[in-house]
């Protein structure tokens, strides 16, 4: 069983945020150079603080004239500023960690294909150099001399075979073609001609 002291004012609740009461009573006390001795215990009346105005009728005791009771305008400014924070923090994390693993994953894909670029061409070298190697000696020099131009050594006589002859084609001449009245004769007299 709860008892309520009967000296107590209690606001009545409503849901709505403008009409909440202040929490504690430290957030009444006048900025102007008042104490805490200087705020009014519940059930005593609220004066205005010394070298202020009093508040404009209608406004509810203990709020500024123009403002809404309740509500103070730190925490809009504290939520812009935590979204500043946010946005700034995103930003940084970018800079720092996004943009520098993607060109760092660039690189190492440049580094992959130079390398395999390199093996290729380390290979090819390798190859070449024997080549050159092999090319160095008399033996291959002296094969390659008769194989592609046909030198011989003195006192050897080079011998040239020649492949077979294509065989004539097969097919028959075509039909000597029809020729009309003027045709037989023009055949006529241009044959004696040499």
């Amino acid at each position: 069983m709860t008892r309520t002291n009967p000296t107590i004012r209690r606001p009545p609740t409503d849901p709505s945020p403008r009409s909440r009461a202040p929490r504690s009573a430290a957030r009444d006390v006048p900025r102007s150079g008042a104490s805490r001795s200087d705020v009014p215990r519940s059930g005593a009346s609220r004066l205005p603080a010394v070298g202020r105005a009093a508040p404009r009728s209608g406004a509810p005791v203990g709020t500024a004239a123009g403002t809404t009771p309740g509500r103070s305008r730190w925490p809009t400014v504290a939520r812009i500023g935590a979204w500043a924070v946010a946005v700034v923090t995103v930003a940084v994390v970018m800079f720092v960690f996004v943009f520098p693993t993607r060109t760092y994953l660039d690189q190492r894909h440049q580094l992959h294909l130079a390398a395999e670029r390199l093996r290729i061409l380390d290979q090819q070298d390798a190859a070449l150099s024997a080549r050159a190697d092999t090319l160095r000696s008399d033996a291959e020099i002296e094969r390659l001399a008769r194989e592609r131009y046909h030198l011989v050594r003195p006192g050897e006589q080079a011998f040239g075979i020649l492949p077979a002859p294509d065989p004539a084609p097969t097919t028959p001449a075509p039909p000597p073609a029809s020729r009309g009245a003027g045709g037989a004769l023009w055949h006529r007299l241009t044959t004696w001609l040499p």
